[in-house]
C-alpha cells in the first residue's frame, strides 16, 4: 500500500521525487546505464522496483541487459527526457508529466533539479578515465574466474566490449 501511495503521489505532482524515490541511486543506475550504451534495462517495464524499508523510498533494480553499445548512437538516457521537463530544471512537474506511463516517471525524474544534478554528477564520475581503470582493475580478478567457468562451456568467448566502454566514457 505504501508503494501505490508514492507512486500515486508522484505521478499526480503531490510529492516531489526525492520524497519517493532514491534520487541517489536512480542517478547511479541511469548513468551506469549511459557507459554500457544500452538502456533497456533503463526501461519502466524492465525495471523492478525496491521499497527500503529504512529510508521508505523506492529504489531501482535495473534487470535484463545483457548488451554493450556504443552510446554515440542512442545519445544519453538525460537527453532523450529532459525536454520532458523543463530545461531550466525546474523542480516541478509540468502537466503533460502527469498520468501513468513510462515517460511520466523518468520524465519527472529529469525534471527535477536535485535528480539532474545527481545523474549530471555521476555521469562525471563514471566519465572519467581513472575511474574505469580503477573499476576493471578492481574486477580483474574475478573477471578471470568468471571467463574461465563460461569457458569451459563456451572456449571462444572474448569479452570485446572494453573498448566501447571506453568510448562510451568519452562521450
Amino acid at each position: 500500500r505504501r508503494v501505490e501511495r508514492l507512486m500515486y503521489g508522484f505521478m499526480n505532482g503531490e510529492l516531489k521525487p526525492s520524497e519517493v524515490f532514491d534520487l541517489d541511486m536512480f542517478a547511479r543506475t541511469y548513468a551506469i546505464g549511459d557507459l554500457f550504451g544500452h538502456h533497456h534495462s533503463l526501461d519502466i517495464y524492465n525495471m523492478r522496483f525496491y521499497l527500503n524499508p529504512i529510508t521508505g523510498l523506492i529504489e531501482p533494480i535495473p534487470y535484463d541487459n545483457q548488451l554493450i553499445n556504443q552510446i554515440s548512437k542512442i545519445g544519453l538516457v538525460g537527453e532523450k527526457y529532459l525536454h520532458l521537463g523543463n530545461n531550466n530544471l525546474d523542480d516541478n512537474l509540468i502537466e503533460s508529466q502527469k498520468g501513468g506511463n513510462e515517460k511520466d516517471l523518468i520524465g519527472g525524474l529529469f525534471a527535477d533539479y536535485e535528480f539532474t544534478k545527481k545523474y549530471m554528477h555521476y555521469l562525471r564520475e563514471y566519465s572519467s578515465k581513472k575511474w574505469l581503470d580503477d573499476f576493471f582493475e578492481k574486477i580483474s580478478k574475478k573477471e578471470e574466474k568468471v571467463l574461465s567457468l563460461l569457458h569451459r562451456s563456451y572456449p571462444w568467448y572474448k569479452f570485446l566490449h572494453k573498448g566501447t566502454i571506453y568510448n562510451n566514457q568519452k562521450y
